[in-house]
């Protein structure tokens, strides 16, 4: 049985074309998404396809020319440099060139906003949504909590008692199972002034036992800012009132 072997690495008598025609076509798309785009409407939808389509097949022909004139060594598809670098260094950083060329893309892709990134963006993003390499670290992340968070929520009694209904943890096993929707609640809140008054009623019925009758709720946040990286400082507790209500008119 015939094996049919297929490699991307130059061989004798092979005509211009057979060398270099997946990059002369894929060029001549690319050009072709190019004059369709500038004849077209911007802020119409077919405007907006054929910008997406420049961006597709840039990031496309730049693989095609990075994969041609990259190295990486081992690769049975990578072609051999004619001749070695007097620097070992440079030598290495050439026989993985195609690696480097990645790893660079990625790294800056994920870069905090700033002068660089917005420099190199236009180069890197087609290449990054080519490879998959767009997605962020926000989407992991998206806004991390810089700081440590509480909410309390004390009851008053009509005969002066408090009751306080608070967030339990539990256990370092179970205890994140349990109360990591609470811990989401609590979040929302801190952040949502609209859902406040109805976790703050809930408190309240939650709390108060047959035969009481409550008069006040508060809800009450405490924080502390997270130190910055290689900081010792540490600021204090502060507390403020989220949500406060006088209950005597409730039934």
């Amino acid at each position: 049985m015939a094996i049919l072997k297929f490699s991307l690495r130059k061989t004798k008598n092979q005509t211009f074309f057979e060398r270099h025609g997946l990059t002369v076509v894929t060029s001549c798309i690319l050009l072709t998404w190019i004059v369709l785009y500038s004849v077209s409407d911007e802020k119409k939808h077919i405007g907006s396809f054929f910008g997406n389509a420049i961006a597709d097949w840039t990031g496309v022909v730049v693989m095609i020319l990075a994969t041609k004139h990259l190295y990486e060594r081992g690769s049975s598809e990578s072609k051999e440099p004619k001749r070695k670098l007097p620097i070992r260094f440079l030598e290495t950083l050439r026989e993985h060139s195609l690696t480097v060329f990645l790893l660079i893309t990625g790294i800056v892709w994920n870069l905090p906003a700033s002068f660089v990134k917005d420099a190199l963006m236009p180069t890197v993003s087609p290449v990054a949504a080519l490879t998959g390499m767009q997605q962020a670290w926000e989407m992991y992340g998206p806004d991390p909590i810089a700081r440590l968070e509480n909410v309390q929520i004390p009851v008053t009694m009509s005969d002066g008692t408090e009751r306080v209904w608070r967030w339990q943890p539990g256990d370092k096993v179970i205890g994140p199972f349990s109360w990591y929707r609470w811990q989401k609640l609590m979040e929302q809140v801190v952040r949502d002034p609209d859902s406040r008054a109805g976790l703050a009623h809930w408190a309240v019925r939650h709390v108060t036992s047959p035969g009481e009758r409550p008069v006040h709720v508060e809800m009450v946040f405490r924080y502390q800012l997270l130190p910055a990286p290689g900081k010792d400082v540490i600021d204090d507790v502060s507390v403020t009132s989220l949500y406060s209500e006088d209950l005597n008119g409730r039934s």
